[in-house]
């Protein structure tokens, strides 16, 4: 009979252990929704993960990518790259890997993601364990034919990931961090 007890005292307590040990500071939850409401934050990514095709896995073989890099992430650090908020007015350089599925124009400068203006359709919106959501759609920089649908989570903890679907291009998910900041 001890021998049962203590086997069910031992389950109870690994299935306790084994629970959410994460608490959600109620600090850091005011602090991120403050950073939302205000608009003025950046997001820097660590990594790209790209749309896993055919054509991308062949180039990931072909060993043109650097070392430590595969078709399913690509290393980010040491490469510019942002995804700003500051009021009403989002601004991105993000570089891209993957496939462009509709011609680009002549004369086009960078190859990566770059937008900058008012974004429409705008909404935030808090998800399952506080994170939040942020939906906008916004039009490329350079060639205005293309026309990006980003998805933006941020976690508590402000660890965010950027999903940017494009009509010409894959889609294309990027991990990495947000932070306040004062733009002028």
């Amino acid at each position: 009979m001890i021998k049962r007890c203590l086997i069910l005292l031992g389950c109870v307590g690994v299935l306790v252990a084994c629970g959410s040990s994460k608490v959600v500071n109620e600090a850091d939850e005011q602090a991120l929704q403050a950073m939302i409401d205000a608009k003025s934050f950046e997001i820097i990514s660590q990594s790209a993960i790209p749309q896993n095709t055919t054509a991308f896995t062949a180039l990931a073989n072909s060993g043109l990518l650097a070392p430590g890099d595969t078709a399913g992430q690509i290393n980010l650090i040491g490469n510019t790259n942002y995804l700003k908020i500051y009021g009403d007015t989002i601004s991105a350089s993000l570089p891209f890997y993957g496939e462009r599925r509709m011609g680009g124009s002549y004369g086009v400068r960078g190859a990566g993601i770059e937008f900058e203006g008012v974004p429409s359709n705008y909404e935030v919106k808090i998800g399952k364990r506080n994170v939040r959501e942020i939906r906008f759609s916004i039009r490329d920089k350079e060639q205005q034919s293309e026309q990006y649908q980003v998805r933006i989570s941020i976690y508590p903890n402000l660890s965010a990931n950027i999903n940017v679907n494009s009509t010409h291009r894959t889609s294309i998910l990027y991990r990495g961090g947000a932070s306040k900041t004062t733009v002028n």
